[in-house]
C-alpha cells in the first residue's frame, strides 16, 4: 500500500488548493484526491480541460474525488469541516499516513475554529501557517492555540499569485511554497 498524506484548513481562502498541489508535485504523487480536482490541474498550469468528470489523469497522476488504494503516494485535499464542499473521500481518514493543519495569519477567527468537533478528533502531526504580514498574533500563538507544532511556514508574497496566474507553478520548482514544505514532505514513514 502507498503512503496517503492529507491537509485541511481551519477555513477557506487558507491557501489549501496550492498546498495539495504542491505536495503533489513535491511527492511525485500517484493521486490527488481533491473536492475540485479540476482546481488542483489548474494551479499545477496542467494543460488540461475541465470536464463534469470527477476522474481526470493528466501527466500520469489520476485527480479524483474519490480515492482508490494505490502503491504510490496519495495526497490528499480534505475541506474544512464548516465547508459546504464535504464528503471528499469517505472513510479515508482511516488510511492517512499524515495529517497536516492549514491556517491562514494567523488569525483569531480561524484559530478559533480548531474547537470544531472535527478538528478535535483528528491526529494532526503539524501545523502549516501561511504567515501574513503584520498580524498582531504571532506563530507562537497559532502553535499554542491548536496544540501543534509549525512544520512550515510559508510566506504570502504577490509572487505566488502571479506564478499560479500565469500557469507557471508547476514550471517554477523554486517557489517559495515547494521551498517550505519539500522538508517536511520528503520525510518517510507514519508519523502519526
Amino acid at each position: 500500500m502507498g503512503t496517503v498524506i492529507a491537509f485541511t484548513a481551519l477555513g477557506g481562502g487558507s491557501g489549501l488548493t496550492t498546498i495539495v498541489t504542491a505536495a503533489a508535485m513535491i511527492t511525485n504523487a500517484t493521486q490527488v484526491i481533491s473536492h475540485d480536482p479540476g482546481e488542483v490541474i489548474a494551479i499545477a498550469g496542467l494543460d488540461h480541460q475541465p470536464s463534469t468528470d470527477t476522474d481526470a489523469i493528466v501527466g500520469g497522476v489520476r485527480y479524483s474525488t474519490r480515492y482508490r488504494p494505490t502503491t504510490g503516494t496519495t495526497i490528499v485535499e480534505i475541506p474544512p469541516p464548516t465547508s459546504p464542499e464535504t464528503g471528499t473521500a469517505p472513510g479515508l481518514e482511516d488510511t492517512v499516513d499524515r495529517f497536516y493543519l492549514v491556517t491562514r495569519g494567523p488569525g483569531y477567527t480561524q484559530l478559533r475554529r480548531f474547537q470544531h468537533p472535527t478538528h478535535q478528533r483528528r491526529h494532526y502531526n503539524g501545523l502549516i501557517l501561511v504567515q501574513e504580514p503584520d498580524r498582531a498574533l504571532r506563530p507562537s500563538d497559532a502553535e499554542a492555540a491548536v496544540s501543534l507544532p509549525i512544520v512550515a511556514v510559508i510566506r504570502t508574497i504577490p509572487a505566488i499569485s502571479r506564478v499560479i496566474d500565469s500557469g507557471l507553478f508547476r514550471a517554477r520548482a523554486h517557489n517559495s511554497v515547494i521551498t517550505a514544505l519539500e522538508p517536511v514532505l520528503t520525510r518517510q514513514g507514519r508519523a502519526r
